[in-house]
C-alpha cells in the first residue's frame, strides 16, 4: 500500500478476493504489471492526437513483436517531443484482471509497468528483487524511460547478470526487509552496489504517464455501466408509472363527469323539446331555441341591434358627450361604434356595465368601440 508521500507503507501477498475490502474503499487502484510481462520501447512517433496515436500504435509496433497485435494492449506516454515510451502486454489476461477489479468495486484503475515504478537517478540504475515461487524476478530501471525484467533460477546468477547488462554504473537494489541481510552479504564484494530495504523505496507514480488499462476501460465504458444507477433508475421508473396511472385515473374521472353532464343536458333538452331527433350540442341548440322563441314572441335578445343601441343611447345620455359618433355597424351580435375623436371610454363603460353590456376598444384603432352583451 502506497501513502500520500508515494512511499511504500505496507507490503505483503494476498489473493484479489482477500483484498476485496481494500479495493472497494480505495480512492484508486494501481496495478504494477511484472516487468517480465511488459515490454517497453523507446521510439519516434508521428505527431498525432492521443486518440489517433493510440489507434496507430499496433501498426507502429507490429514489426517489433513476435505475436499478433490483436492479442496485445498498447499504451504511450504523454510527453512532448517526437520520442515516446511505448508499453505492450498481453490483452486476454489483462482484460480478465480488470473485470475482476471492477467486480470488486474498483473505481479508478491504472495499470503500469513495474520497471517504471523504481526511482530514477542520473548515472545510476535502480533494481528490485522479488521471489516468484522457485524463481527470482529481477526488475531493472535502466534510465528515465527504459526498463526490463529477468527471471533467474538462483541468486548466484544475480551478480553476473547485473554486470553483463550494466557494466560500470552504480546500482541501488531494493529487497524485502526479511531478505535484506542475505542480499547485503551476496553483493558485499561490489562497492558500486547498494542494497536497501523495500520500505525505503519511493514509488515513482508521478513519473509514469502511460496507462495500459485505458484502452480496455474506454471500450468497456462505451457500453454504459448501468449498475451504479440501478436504484435511481428504478425509483424514477416507479415515479413515472405512478404519475402515469394518476393522470389516466384523473382523465377517466373527468371523462366520466363530462359524459354524465352531457347526458344530463341532453335529457333536459329532450324534456323541453321532445320532438327533436338530432342533438349535436344540447347547450348551443337550447340557446338557439330560446332566442328563436323570444323573437317569435316579439321580445328582443340582449345582443340584438336594437337592445345594444338602446343601452348605448341610455349610457351616452347619462354622461357628458365628449365627442360625436360618425358610424355604427352591427355584426356578430356586437356594435362597432366609430367616434370622431379619441376619447376616454371609462364613463360610458361604467354606465353600460350596470346593465350587463361590455365596451372594449378595438385593437385596430382607438376611435372604435366594440359593444356587446354579457348575457
Amino acid at each position: 500500500m502506497v501513502g500520500k508521500a508515494e512511499h511504500l507503507e505496507r507490503q505483503g501477498s494476498a489473493t484479489l478476493q482477500e483484498l476485496a475490502a481494500a479495493v472497494a474503499t480505495a480512492q484508486r487502484v494501481i496495478v504494477w504489471l511484472a516487468a517480465v510481462d511488459v515490454t517497453l520501447f523507446r521510439m519516434p512517433v508521428p505527431p498525432l492526437s492521443p486518440a489517433r496515436l493510440q489507434a496507430a500504435l499496433p501498426n507502429l509496433l507490429e514489426e517489433q513483436l513476435l505475436t499478433n497485435v490483436s492479442d496485445c494492449v498498447f499504451s504511450s506516454t504523454s510527453e512532448k517531443g517526437p520520442l515516446r515510451t511505448l508499453a505492450v502486454t498481453q490483452r486476454a489476461w489483462l482484460e480478465a484482471l480488470l473485470q475482476t477489479l471492477r467486480q470488486l468495486g474498483a473505481r479508478h484503475i491504472r495499470v503500469l509497468p513495474e520497471q517504471l515504478s523504481l526511482p530514477y537517478h542520473a548515472d545510476e540504475v535502480s533494481a528490485q528483487i522479488s521471489e516468484q515461487g522457485q524463481l527470482l524476478l529481477l526488475n531493472l530501471r535502466l534510465n528515465e524511460h527504459e526498463g526490463m525484467g529477468l527471471l533467474l533460477d538462483h541468486s548466484t546468477q544475480l551478480l553476473p547478470s547485473l554486470r553483463a547488462l550494466i557494466a560500470e554504473l552504480a546500482i541501488t537494489i531494493y529487497v524485502n526487509d526479511e531478505q535484506y541481510e542475505h542480499y547485503c552479504a551476496l553483493f558485499g564484494g561490489d562497492n558500486k552496489i547498494k542494497v536497501l530495504p523495500l520500505t525505503r523505496m519511493p514509488i515513482a507514480l508521478h513519473e509514469v504517464s502511460l496507462n495500459l488499462a485505458a484502452d480496455i476501460l474506454a471500450a468497456q465504458h462505451s457500453t454504459w455501466d448501468w449498475r451504479p444507477w440501478r436504484w435511481p433508475l428504478l425509483l424514477g421508473t416507479a415515479l413515472l408509472l405512478t404519475q402515469t396511472v394518476a393522470i389516466n385515473l384523473d382523465w377517466w374521472h373527468l371523462s366520466r363527469e363530462a359524459r354524465d353532464l352531457r347526458t344530463s343536458m341532453t335529457q333536459i333538452y329532450l324534456s323541453a323539446y321532445p320532438k327533436e331527433t338530432v342533438i349535436l350540442d344540447p347547450l348551443l341548440q337550447m340557446q338557439q331555441k330560446i332566442a328563436t322563441t323570444r323573437r317569435e314572441a316579439g321580445l328582443s335578445s340582449p345582443d340584438d341591434f336594437n337592445s345594444l343601441v338602446a343601452e348605448l343611447g341610455a349610457a351616452w345620455s347619462s354622461t357628458p358627450a365628449p365627442t360625436s359618433i360618425t358610424a355604427i355597424e352591427y355584426h356578430d351580435h356586437k356594435l362597432n361604434v366609430t367616434l370622431k375623436d379619441k376619447v376616454s371610454s371609462v364613463a360610458i363603460q361604467t354606465a353600460l356595465a350596470q346593465h350587463g353590456v361590455t365596451l372594449e376598444t378595438s385593437p385596430d384603432t382607438d376611435r372604435t368601440w366594440i359593444i356587446g352583451s354579457k348575457k
